[in-house]
């Protein structure tokens, strides 16, 4: 999974987001995603249903994206804080303990590549800071030098 490095910063313990200079929406939040409830079942003409599920929070694009490398086999969607799995009533019970595994499995890499990915952001935070600070250093040199000069 690619993440626009360039494009995050983080700050107070969050990765954010950076659009025209300045920090914006979080990125890669902590997650826990798992299923807190059973919501609605919904029949389709092609004798699949939709089952819908709550969840404790909702899955963000970067967990979503991962969560279909998991699982790509069948139909899951997620929208805000649901969880939408179509399947044969006949395959329910199979389907659903496969999904709940792609989100435990999806869960721990999720924090895994968060992480790893923090590391790279306050590596390039710090790196882009110690550049300025040197720039900094070198227009003050320069400006000292400039203002030592008798006319």
């Amino acid at each position: 999974m690619t993440h626009p490095i360039e494009r995050l910063t983080f700050k107070e313990g969050r990765l954010f987001e950076i659009y025209n200079g300045k920090s914006s929406k979080p990125f890669m939040e902590e997650s826990r995603v798992q299923v807190t409830k059973k919501l609605s079942v919904k029949e389709h003409e092609s004798q699949q249903c939709e089952f819908c599920f709550e969840l404790a929070m909702t899955a963000d694009p970067a967990w979503v994206s991962i969560f279909r490398e998991h699982l790509s086999d069948f139909p899951v969607e997620f929208q805000s804080g649901r969880m939408a799995l179509v399947c044969l009533p006949a395959n329910l019970e199979e389907r659903y303990a496969r999904t709940k595994e792609a989100i435990a499995k999806t869960n721990a890499r999720y924090e895994m590549e968060r992480q790893e990915l923090i590391a790279k952001v306050v590596a390039k935070d710090q790196a882009l800071k110690a550049a300025q600070q040197k720039r900094e250093e070198r227009t003050a040199a320069l400006n000292s030098q400039f203002d030592k000069l008798e006319l």
